[in-house]
Parts: structure tokens; sequence; C-alpha cells
């Protein structure tokens, strides 16, 4: 007589679920190990008072629309080598500069905060500040479209003044965030060096398309430096 084999037992559905659970983390644990950082095309600034496109074109002034911005702070070891081309060692990055704080991913943070930290001082290089204060915007074509990539720049110290001039001004006069204006961009022809400035502030009709494009704006800006070659 044939001998009838047990059925096998069906796995409780508590265990799939703690399963499941274990599973999720784990993937979550390595998931960013297995995807690029969100980044734009860097809008570069030239010795001699150019913009370098990201296609590698140059232009001497661009109008653009300031999807958004956040302060990007930089602090570099050593004097600029090119010949020798390395990344910050601690940098910091968020919207209140009162609560800026190092990234956990600095390899060698200067201090807990920004606001106490001895390299963010005046003195602390020269007459200026060892650590590199900036302001970086997401930047937009005034007629961009869902799918036009954003681009970044970086406004140095020495343009930082007059870009939060610039801001609460279109604040001020035009009752709207950056975005809601189209923006000149250009160089102050009393510096010899490429200072940024800002310009020219007229409505935006396609506001409401890069309003659309804020998320995804901020998660560029939010994403570190690389922190082994310079920006």
């Amino acid at each position: 007589m044939a001998t009838k084999t047990a059925p096998k037992a069906k796995a409780s559905t508590s265990t799939a679920v703690v399963s499941l659970a274990d599973e999720i983390q784990r993937q979550l644990a390595t998931l960013s190990k297995r995807t690029a950082a969100p980044t734009g095309a860097a809008i570069r600034i030239t010795q001699d008072k150019k913009f370098k496109m990201p296609d590698g074109t140059l232009a001497t002034e661009l109008d653009v629309v300031i999807v958004d911005f956040n302060n990007r702070y930089e602090y570099y070891e050593g004097a600029y080598d090119a010949n020798n081309i390395t990344g910050p060692v601690c940098s910091a990055i968020g919207t209140d500069i009162d609560e800026l704080a190092p990234e956990a991913s600095s390899p060698n943070k200067q201090a807990d905060d920004c606001k106490s930290c001895p390299q963010n001082v005046f003195g602390s290089s020269g007459p200026a500040k060892a650590c590199k204060n900036q302001r970086y915007l997401a930047v937009l074509p005034a007629n961009a479209t869902k799918d036009t990539p954003i681009m970044t720049i970086k406004v140095s110290p020495t343009a930082i003044g007059g870009f939060d001039a610039y801001v609460n001004g279109v604040m001020n006069t035009h009752r709207v965030p950056p975005f809601g204006v189209i923006t000149t961009l250009s160089f102050n022809p009393s510096k010899t060096f490429a200072s940024l400035q800002f310009s020219n502030p007229v409505p935006n009709p396609n506001m409401n398309l890069h309003f659309s494009r804020q998320g995804e704006a901020q998660a560029i800006l939010a994403t570190p430096p690389d922190m082994t070659e310079r920006p």
C-alpha cells in the first residue's frame, strides 16, 4: 500500500510579514548605493567674467528664474592647487543660517555647528573667513518645460550681500519669492574678478511651472558636495 506524504505546513502569516519587513529594511540600507544622488547641471563662472553653461557655451549675461536656493558653507584645507584638486573637508547645507551644522559626511568637521565654528569668523583667513560661505541656486530658463534640466550656480562670498538685497527687494516690491520673477545674472563691472550681480526683475508668466519644479530643485540643493573632488 502506498504511503501518503503529509502536506507541508504553510508558513505563518506573521512570519511572512516579519520577513518582508526585514527585507524592506535591508533594501533601504543599500538603496543609496544603487542610485545616483540628484544633481543639477552646474553653470560655471570663468575668471574672465563669463558663464560656462553645461553644454560648454559661454555667455556674459543670463536671464533665468531662481527656482529655489539654500546656503552652502565649505571649508577646504590648505591652499588651492590646480594640480591636486581636492574637495572640502567640512561642509554645511541648509535654508536657515542660524541652524547650519556640518554634514555627517564631512571627513573633518571643524565644529558642532557653524555659528560657533572658528573657521566661520572674519579674520580666520586674512580679513576674510576661512570657511567659504555661499548661496547655492537652482535655476531654469524662463521658458522652461517640465522636462528642462535644472541647473545650479554658486554665489560667492563677495556677491552674497548683493544677492540677499536683491531677494529682499523682490519680496518687498513684487510680493513674490524669487521664482515669481525673471532675473538677469551678470557680473559686477566695478570688480576686477568675476562677482555675480542680480538685476532687472520682471514678472514671470511661467510661474506655475517653475513652482512645480521646486521639490526637484530642493533635492538637488540638499545633496552634499563630493568631499573627494573640488566642485
